[in-house]
């Protein structure tokens, strides 16, 4: 039986748009003030200020982990073993650790030679997929998995997906190892 290990090679996006990137700012403003006498004992002062354009921006990063359903693996690793005909599960873990809320999200992940995808696995936050484009937040479409759509409409009529500053979606699938 050929003994595989399994990595994380597959190719993931992630498009965010940032609503508060352009245009939405809190100025705070701070000021140094500067007093002193001189030699004849008159009193002097002088100040100035600097400014900092805080943007309230969505900052969001992926993390994929992978585990053996097969071998009956409980947590999610980095990587894992697994032979031919062995069921895996990804998990893919969407975060904004960012003030604002990250819109028009699109995940796409791509699935290599030797993995198959399992269809009817996909899972966001728990709520169960189907793989057609169209009448929830997934599809399966050649050899890639796509969760959510951008703001031009791409991928269908798929749902929009957000990610409130603080927050997390997560994305889970199953596929067989070939």
């Amino acid at each position: 039986m050929k003994r595989i290990a399994i990595f994380m090679v597959v190719v993931i996006g992630l498009l965010l748009a940032i609503p508060g990137f352009v245009g939405a700012a809190t100025q705070i403003q701070n000021t140094a003030n500067l007093g002193y006498k001189d030699a004849s004992n008159n009193d002097y002062s002088d100040s100035d200020q600097a400014t900092v354009n805080k943007l309230s921006l969505a900052n969001a990063t992926i993390a994929k982990k992978v585990r053996n359903v097969s071998k009956g693996e409980q947590s999610f690793a980095g990587s894992t073993d697994g032979t031919s005909g062995d069921s895996i599960e990804y998990q893919l873990t969407l975060s904004n650790a960012g003030e604002d809320t990250a819109t028009w999200i699109v995940v796409t992940d791509s699935l290599p030679a030797g993995i198959t995808y399992r269809p009817g696995t996909i899972k966001v936050d728990g709520g169960s997929q189907t793989d057609d484009s169209g009448d929830d937040k997934a599809k399966f479409s050649a050899s890639t998995i796509t969760v959510g759509r951008n703001q031009a409409g791409d991928n269908g009529n798929l749902t929009q997906i957000t990610i409130p500053g603080g927050g997390s979606v997560t994305i889970l699938y199953q596929a067989t190892i070939n």
